[in-house]
């Protein structure tokens, strides 16, 4: 993410079919999704490198995008 390595600690499965390309990440204000190509990850906790380990919807609070 912005040249920075991204870890993901906690994450969710979404089974439900999308029209978006796979390999795509969406970030919204309160959600970050990775659509694969049968479904979709929701990360759910997550640490960019250099700050501290969060749940992701706080870390989106202050994230410009």
């Amino acid at each position: 993410l912005e040249d920075k390595m991204l870890k993901v600690f906690k994450a969710n499965k979404v089974l439900e079919k999308h029209s978006k390309e796979f390999g795509t990440l969406e970030i919204d204000k309160e959600k970050m999704v990775f659509y694969c190509k049968n479904g979709s990850i929701e990360i759910t906790e997550m640490q960019l490198e250099g700050k501290r380990r969060m749940p992701t919807s706080d870390f989106l609070k202050g994230y410009k995008h």
